[in-house]
């Protein structure tokens, strides 16, 4: 039996620890997945790390903003200060196209939406498959950090290594995939969010059985809402009820639900691509937000919101800027209303926020300095939140032939 669980982020560590106690219950394989920043890995796995290397319950750790090999380095360096053996470590890289590939070769991919004129290419990213996990798992990891892997990638590889499925077994590949899917949408998979009075608590767990019949659970007590998983699955399937995975191409055409029970999953060749993010830099947009309160707050709002939105008009330069006054004008703003058009709105606190875009930093800045300014000359009792200017950034899709990827998986040596 395989027992695989996802705990988001381990933001909620009471969550994390139940699931943890479910995983070790079972007999077999069992198996934890993090999605992690690299920044977090200390603070997330300071109380898992050691649950897990005691229950013997493999650790996957997804990296995707982050060094995977930095981040299995501090795992083990994190294990020594605990007074915990290393454990065996294995790495997954290649994710990062830029790396491996040259940017006029990844330029000629078809990207949707296409960037804007004058944009760079700044990340290129592919959805890694099972196929290098299976052989890290093969030689003994008891931990795996990756960067960006398909969502079906760990259920698959971990399923094909405990029940000794064959590469072309699509149909129970399919099933492993559905896991997956589902796992990673955590709580709401269960259906935490169906009910607006209930706190979103419970995190899920599946049990893959060697004929490919699925079986989920979740940490909460009582009965699983089925339209949680159901909902789970279907979430932005590219085609009606089939997607692609790097492993398999997945059928829900006659799937079923018997309540936590799903079977009938088809599966099928996967294409001879995978799915691949893109990032692009170009221009700047900056934001800056002011706050006002007490007596006659919203009035003293309107008037700095008045006045800023005249001087950044008279700004040189083609920037974009929207000034709004949060918490009454959002509806008036969004059918293009200008603030000195506003009616005031007694007794409310209120924030001026203003948002520019502009094709250099000294466009931006300059209408950044306009609304901190106001809060030395501008009506009483104004206080700067928050003022920031960066690159501006568009995310694109793309297809990546398989070719372009080159996965690499590194075996490190752990203590016996």
């Amino acid at each position: 039996m395989l027992r695989i669980g996802h705990a988001g982020h381990g933001e909620r560590p009471v969550e994390t620890a139940a699931l943890l106690e479910r995983l070790s219950e079972a007999e077999g394989t069992n198996v934890l997945v993090l999605q992690l920043d690299a920044s977090d890995v200390e603070r997330a796995l300071g109380d898992v790390l050691v649950p897990c290397l005691a229950k013997r319950v493999r650790l996957v750790v997804e990296v995707p903003d982050g060094d995977p090999l930095a981040v299995a380095n501090a795992l083990a360096g994190l294990a020594a200060r605990l007074g915990k053996r290393r454990p065996r470590v294995g790495v997954l890289e290649g994710h990062n196209l830029l790396a491996t590939q040259l940017p006029a070769v990844l330029a000629a991919l078809r990207c949707d939406p296409p960037p804007p004129p004058g944009f760079v290419l700044a990340a290129a990213e592919a959805e890694l498959g099972s196929e290098p996990l299976l052989g890290l798992i093969a030689k003994g990891a008891e931990v795996l950090v990756t960067g960006v892997v398909a969502a079906s990638a760990v259920a698959i590889a971990f399923a094909r290594h405990v029940h000794r499925w064959p590469a072309g077994d699509f149909d129970r590949l399919a099933a492993a995939a559905c896991v997956g899917r589902i796992l990673r949408a955590g709580a709401a998979a269960v259906g935490g969010d169906l009910d607006e009075t209930v706190p979103v608590a419970g995190l899920p767990y599946a049990d893959i059985s060697a004929d490919g019949s699925v079986r989920f659970h979740a940490t909460q007590a009582g009965p699983l809402r089925v339209a949680g998983l159901a909902l789970a699955l279907l979430d932005g399937l590219a085609t009606p009820m089939q997607w692609i995975e790097p492993d398999v191409t997945v059928d829900l055409g006659n799937a079923v639900l018997h309540g936590p029970q799903l079977e009938a999953v088809a599966g099928g060749p996967a294409a001879n691509w995978v799915a691949g993010r893109f990032v692009f830099e170009g221009g700047y947009e900056g934001a800056a937000e002011i706050a006002y309160g007490g007596g006659s707050a919203a009035a003293r709002g309107l008037a700095a919101a008045r006045d800023l939105e005249k001087r950044l008009a008279a700004l040189p330069g083609d920037a974009r800027v929207r000034v709004e006054i949060v918490g009454f004008d959002a509806a008036a703003k969004a059918a293009g209303e200008q603030v000195r058009d506003l009616a005031v709105a007694p007794g409310r606190d209120v924030r001026v926020r203003v948002a520019v875009r502009g094709e250099t930093g000294l466009q931006v800045q300059a209408a950044l300095a306009e609304a901190k300014a106001l809060v030395r000359f501008g009506p009483a009792g104004g206080a700067l939140l928050r003022a920031a200017a960066t690159s501006e950034r568009r995310v694109s899709v793309a297809r990546i032939d398989k070719g372009l990827v080159s996965p690499r998986a590194t075996q490190m040596t752990g203590d016996l």
